[in-house]
């Protein structure tokens, strides 16, 4: 037990060790928890975790452009009137012969367009043949440069049991990841008969760039 000084009213307060310490740690605790709290109102400092930005995909890499198609220079055969072209077709002929024609074509389409054999094939079918292999195919066809590029030459001759008898003569070539098709298509007797021309034809051509070089 101590003694605490009188008051101004002259009374002496005496206060139990106990007591006294008791009430000190409960100040001390109180104090604690306003400290932890932020003492009433004063702003609070919160941490935030801001989520991770996603990394940049790449953008995808634009498509390749097609080969740009090349122009054609030829010599046209004597009896042989050219006609309009546009689009794929980059020359065309009629071969007139009385009540018959026949037509000759130069196309230029990007990419291997199904493939060597698959074309020949489509070319058969179109004079009532059979398809064909790729062992026969070899056997039945020859090599003729045009435009300085090898290029596979063809005959192919309808069956004469047909309502109407046609031939083809046609050259494929590959250049510049561009497939070119040069056809004559005609009755079978006005194609034999214009078969040197096609190919008097098919090696005058000369191919130059779009931009003339």
């Amino acid at each position: 037990m101590f003694r605490i000084p009188r008051n101004h009213h002259g009374l002496t307060i005496q206060v139990g060790r106990k007591q006294f310490s008791r009430s000190r740690n409960i100040i001390a605790a109180l104090a604690m928890v306003c400290l932890l709290a932020g003492c009433g109102n004063q702003d609070q400092i919160r941490r935030y975790t801001a989520p991770k930005q996603p990394k940049s995909a790449q953008p995808p890499m634009p498509p390749s452009a097609p080969a740009a198609a090349e122009k054609l220079t030829y010599e046209v055969p004597e009896g042989w009137k050219e006609i309009a072209a546009g689009g794929m077709r980059k020359a065309a002929f009629e071969i007139p012969d009385g009540d018959n024609k026949g037509e000759v074509t130069a196309i230029s389409l990007p990419g291997n367009v199904g493939g060597l054999l698959a074309n020949i094939n489509r070319w058969r079918g179109q004079v009532n043949l059979p398809d064909t292999t790729e062992d026969d195919l070899k056997a039945d066809s020859t090599q003729m440069s045009i435009g300085g590029t090898e290029g596979l030459f063809v005959e192919l001759v309808g069956p004469e049991s047909a309502t109407k008898q046609e031939t083809i003569l046609g050259a494929i070539v590959m250049r510049a990841g561009n497939v070119w098709f040069f056809k004559l298509r005609a009755p079978a007797a006005l194609a034999a008969r214009e078969k040197t021309a096609f190919e008097t034809f098919l090696r005058s051509i000369q191919f130059s760039s779009s931009d003339g070089a």
